[in-house]
């Protein structure tokens, strides 16, 4: 449920964004851009960025809670999985292929809610490469100011960071993909 509302809100939410972003820097090294132009191109991006925030913080809002006790409870199950598959060793073959596949349904359900955090931190990303490329070597000092704090703001990390405890994305997905492979050989080491 929290998956398919995630999905639509991307959709919804984000679908422009790739548009934007992209066409801050000019398509060819020969079209020359003017300065109007660029800012026009720079505002897009900027106001692209601000939804980006927005959206972020809406998100927490609503899927905050969720999100974060899905991800400690499931934390949980997966290492009860992994205890109950290393002290299994005298098992068949079959009762040992339902804990694999509860495993890998589990993280499957973990990479969903990762990958829409990385998809969103990605996204977030965008502004700050988009800057990087203006062709600011021809502005005015002011410019050149303004491109530089711009570039500044937009460093800051966009996550999905559930009440300040985890970002969800990719790394946390690796972190407990790690914590389940440590779990179950340390049990494994123990019971041999």
């Amino acid at each position: 449920c929290v998956d398919t509302a995630l999905k639509m809100n991307f959709r919804s939410d984000l679908k422009h964004g790739d548009e934007i972003v992209i066409n801050v820097t000019p398509v060819s090294v020969d079209e020359a851009w003017t300065r109007r132009e660029i800012l026009g191109r720079l505002h897009e991006a900027v106001a692209h960025h601000g939804k980006i925030i927005v959206f972020k913080n809406r998100i927490e809002e609503i899927f905050g809670s969720p999100i974060l006790v899905f991800t400690l409870i499931n934390e949980c199950y997966l290492c009860l999985l992994g205890y109950s598959l290393a002290i299994q060793s005298e098992s068949t073959f079959v009762a040992k292929l339902k804990i694999i596949f509860m495993i890998i349904t589990s993280l499957i359900l973990t990479f969903l809610h990762c990958l829409y955090g990385e998809k969103l931190r990605t996204e977030g990303d965008r502004l700050s490469s988009a800057i990087y490329f203006v062709p600011w070597y021809d502005q005015d000092r002011q410019f050149k100011k303004c491109l530089l704090l711009m570039n500044e703001m937009s460093k800051k990390k966009i996550t999905i960071s559930p009440h300040r405890i985890k970002d969800v994305g990719l790394p946390l997905l690796v972190q407990v993909i790690n914590t389940i492979f440590s779990l179950y050989n340390v049990i494994s080491a123990a019971v041999n």
